[in-house]
């Protein structure tokens, strides 16, 4: 009667394990070694996704793909189409890789996190400055608001008649 079932090797495993304890490596079919480049950092700055709201352009087949809509990423030289994906992408695996950064952060020490302890402690007698409120008369922009709308509509209407007018003319 023949046996089907894999066979397992206990030496061969015991020796991969034992490569392994020793930080050598494990895998000996020459599998695909994992990027590994600096650690990840936070962004020193602000990611601009409010620029271009509200903004409309041409686009042309001879427009630059930095220049068509939606938000262009240097590094990996490719457009996204909103916001929520340009972030998305900004922390991608693909875009840190180009950056020259692998996905695993900064390990901290004792020492870095003491320093950091240290900081919060002496500043948290030191109050934050805070940004001004900005006040928003709504009453004073509802007027303009409806003066804007009664001065085109009064426009409007002149153009209307000159144009009834000249109907009348041609006929």
């Amino acid at each position: 009667m023949a046996d089907h079932r894999r066979k397992w090797n206990r030496e061969e495993y015991e020796e991969k394990a034992k490569k392994r304890r020793k930080g050598e490596d494990a895998t000996s079919e020459g599998e695909d070694e994992e990027f590994l480049g600096e650690p990840l950092k936070a962004r020193d700055f602000r990611v601009d996704l409010e620029s271009k709201v509200g903004k409309s352009s041409i686009v042309a087949k001879t427009t630059h793909q930095s220049q068509t809509g939606g938000y262009f990423c240097d590094v990996c030289d490719c457009t996204v189409k909103d916001s929520l994906n340009y972030l998305d992408h900004m922390n991608s695996k693909k875009h840190q890789q180009n950056l020259g950064m692998g996905m695993d952060p900064e390990r901290s020490t004792l020492e870095t996190v003491k320093k950091r302890f240290e900081f919060f402690k002496n500043n948290k007698g030191q109050k934050r400055p805070k940004q001004p409120l900005v006040e928003y008369k709504l009453k004073s922009r509802l007027k303009q608001q409806v003066a804007g709308n009664v001065a085109t509509s009064e426009k409007e209407r002149i153009r209307d008649k000159q144009k009834d007018k000249k109907k009348k003319l041609s006929r």
